[in-house]
C-alpha cells in the first residue's frame, strides 16, 4: 500500500513488494529489511538501475552505507577498448564496489548501456555534481582516472570533480 500511496504504478509497487518478500525469506523468515537492502537487490536484478544522476543519488548512498568503494573516471568518447575492459576486470577483483564516473557532459548512451551490462561494474555516475555530492557524504577508498589507455592513481577524488 505504501507504493500506491507514493504514486507508484500497481506493477511497480507489486514488483517492489516481491523483491522485499524475497529478501525477507532469504534471511530465514520475516526479517527486517532496510532501504539499502532493497536498493541493492534492485540493482542486481536490472542493469538500468546501475546508472545514477542527482535525482537518484539517495538510493546509491543507501546502497553504499558501510561498504568500501572505488571511483574510476572515464570518458565515453574513447569507447570500450581492450585496455579499459582489462582495467575494469582488475579493479573489480579488490572486493570493493566499483563506481564508474562518466566525465563527459553528454555521455554516449550506448556506451553507458554497455558498461552497465558488465558484472564488473557496480554503479555508474553520470553527472559531475552527482559525484561531488556523493563524495562529500562518503569517501572512496581508491580513486583512479583512465585516460589515453592508462590507469592513473589519484591522490584524491576531487581531481575528477
Amino acid at each position: 500500500m505504501h507504493g500506491l500511496a507514493n504514486d507508484l504504478e500497481l506493477a511497480s509497487a507489486a514488483h517492489l513488494s516481491n523483491v522485499a518478500a524475497g529478501l525477507a525469506i532469504e534471511r530465514l523468515g520475516c526479517a527486517k529489511l532496510s532501504l539499502a537492502d532493497i536498493a541493492e537487490r534492485l540493482l542486481e536484478l536490472d542493469v538500468k538501475n546501475k546508472v545514477f544522476d542527482e535525482q537518484h543519488l539517495y538510493a546509491l548512498e543507501q546502497t553504499l552505507q558501510g561498504k568500501s568503494f572505488t571511483v574510476l573516471g572515464i570518458d565515453s568518447t574513447f569507447g570500450m577498448t581492450t585496455e579499459l575492459f582489462l582495467t575494469l576486470k582488475k579493479l573489480s577483483l579488490n572486493q570493493e564496489k566499483l563506481i564508474l564516473f562518466i566525465r563527459d557532459d553528454e555521455p554516449d548512451s550506448v556506451f553507458i548501456e554497455l558498461l552497465a551490462s558488465l558484472h564488473e561494474v557496480d554503479f555508474i555516475v553520470i553527472q559531475q555534481s552527482s559525484l561531488s555530492q556523493l563524495c562529500n557524504r562518503m569517501h572512496p577508498t581508491h580513486s583512479y582516472l583512465f585516460e589515453d589507455g592508462l590507469l592513473q592513481v589519484l591522490d584524491s577524488v576531487t581531481v575528477l570533480i
